[in-house]
């Protein structure tokens, strides 16, 4: 009569996973191949409209129609029906370029992952999380606060939530000062009271004071009480010992109304028949404990989404034939640049020259300034040929590589050298093949081997994106100051980042890939010292 709806391109998968004993209550299960003729955002559209259905699982190894899969995923935003997906295959791959860093390491599941968080889908990389966070939605729905309690009689239970919890969007917020009184009271002096919470097993068998310290945490306002059980196995063991615990934990829901879960560290620990005494008393049962934190973690992540939610706005998708997708054409890096500073862009004051160019007296024309760097242009990667050469200071060096360079083109550009540097970015925007435009937000420079990690955004972007961006990446504390130095101007740094994807937009009849590495950050300014972009042939 209500539960949720699973749609799987793999019928295996489905089956297997009609097989589950985790007291998911599935309403719909649905098959659908390599729609065909029935896609899957057509499905999810006509399950949306059903009133029994709480939540919707997808099993997907690739996008019928990208717009209307975003409609829809925003028709259930709408509805409150959450969507949970596990995304695997190619299908949104990046294009497979061999001029840029940014092609070799976007990766395959980078635009779908982006597609997800835009439109509000949480992602789970295995079927446990998939199913233990459509089992939370479905009992329980989604969590307006962070702040959550976890209960359990042992330190090593309470220690491995903890761990397991770390960098999660799990907070073990502290107990309020009258619930520490009252649990204190309760307990007595020798338990620490603390979250995560060992009561100890002190009062075990005692129903009534173990009602007592669960309605005391219940109290409290948390958005979520997660208590730790691990019932013995009938057939080995006698489990008439544990009656309390599960007594105790009903008993105190009941009364108080807060939402709860009970945990079982390991999946055996949870039998279907105790999951049903749970589930009755409005408590929501959890199967493993590191997928159980996945689940409240994913709750949490939709109830902020909804919280603060603005409608995204149309993806931006320009398609060509399979046959100019894989044509390309390397633009010149001095037209590059020339193009971005139109845009709005800052890039170093630069000249190009050929061989028959007087190099004195165009640097002096256009009151270029040393230090310098000389590139050679026409060249993808410049450093793995060594054309490229910085930190150049005499006019008299400058010449003796102008003629080691044109050995690599008959074109060079000299520029002035960004002496203001903080840290160096990388931004990349890679046309995918379904026509979707994929911006890279990572370490760039001397930096990228030593942060490896990216954010990856879908055009069109707003400034409140490209910050969250910033802020998940490793190396953020350093663009605030880490450790007294100086903060960067962030507000110009987004809107140069912003600046960038808008030149992408417009331009995206043509662009096929577009990197800006490094972008140099200063502490006023960012710029772009190197632009790569190839356009369709």
């Amino acid at each position: 009569e209500s539960g949720v709806a699973i749609i799987a391109q793999s019928s295996n998968i489905a089956i297997n996973i009609t097989m589950q004993r985790r007291s998911l209550p599935v309403a719909y299960m649905i098959t659908v191949g390599n729609q065909i003729k029935s896609g899957v955002s057509d499905i999810i559209d006509f399950i949306l409209d059903d009133p029994r259905i709480t939540a919707i699982g997808l099993y997907l190894e690739g996008f019928d129609d990208i717009s209307k899969f975003q409609s829809v995923a925003l028709k259930a935003v709408i509805a409150r029906k959450p969507i949970v997906a596990i995304k695997i295959g190619k299908t949104l791959k990046s294009i497979a370029s061999t001029f840029s860093h940014t092609a070799s390491i976007t990766g395959n599941s980078a635009a779908s992952s982006a597609l997800f968080r835009r439109a509000g889908i949480l992602e789970v990389s295995n079927l446990s999380e998939f199913l233990e966070t459509l089992k939370f939605f479905h009992f329980a729905g989604c969590l307006n606060s962070p702040d959550i309690a976890s209960v359990s009689c042992s330190g090593g239970e309470a220690g491995l939530m903890a761990d397991l919890a770390d960098g999660s969007e799990i907070n073990f917020r502290t107990f309020g000062k009258k619930a520490e009184t009252q649990l204190l009271k309760i307990l007595g002096p020798i338990v620490t009271v603390a979250n995560p919470f060992d009561y100890h097993t002190f009062i075990w068998g005692d129903t009534a004071r173990m009602t007592a310290t669960f309605s005391t945490v219940l109290k409290d306002g948390f958005a979520l009480v997660a208590f730790l059980l691990d019932v013995p196995r009938n057939d080995l063991c006698n489990d008439e010992s544990f009656q309390c615990a599960i007594n105790a934990i009903i008993e105190s829901v009941k009364a108080n109304g807060c939402k709860a879960a009970v945990i079982a560290s390991i999946p055996e620990s949870m039998p279907e028949e105790l999951a049903a005494k749970f589930i009755s008393a409005g408590i929501v049962p959890l199967c493993g404990m590191e997928h159980a934190i996945v689940a409240i973690g994913n709750a949490i992540s939709l109830g902020n989404y909804y919280l603060n939610y603005v409608k995204p706005s149309q993806l931006l998708i320009t398609k060509t034939s399979d046959k100019k997708h894989k044509q390309s054409k390397l633009v010149d890096e001095a037209l590059g640049k020339t193009l971005l500073k139109k845009q709005g862009v800052k890039v170093p004051n630069f000249i190009t020259i050929d061989q028959r160019s007087n190099v004195t007296e165009i640097i002096k024309s256009k009151n270029l300034k040393f230090p310098m760097v000389i590139k050679s242009l026409g060249l993808a990667h410049k450093t793995e040929y060594g054309s490229v050469q910085i930190n150049i200071k005499t006019l008299e060096e400058l010449k003796q590589l102008i003629k080691k360079f044109f050995t690599f083109s008959e074109k060079i550009l000299i520029e002035e050298m960004i002496t203001d540097s903080l840290f160096e970015l990388s931004i990349g925007i890679i046309r995918d093949k379904t026509g979707l435009f994929l911006m890279k937000i990572g370490s760039g420079g001397i930096w990228s081997e030593l942060f490896s990690d990216q954010q990856y955004l879908l055009l069109p972007v707003q400034n409140k994106d490209i910050r969250k961006a910033l802020e998940q990446l490793s190396f953020s504390k350093i663009l605030k100051g880490y450790r007294g130095g100086t903060k960067v101007n962030k507000l110009k740094l987004i809107q140069t980042i912003k600046t960038i994807s808008t030149f992408a937009k417009n331009n995206s009849s043509v662009l096929m890939e577009l990197e800006v590495n490094p972008l140099i950050v200063g502490k006023e300014n960012s710029v772009a010292a190197d632009v790569l972009i190839i356009n369709v042939q």
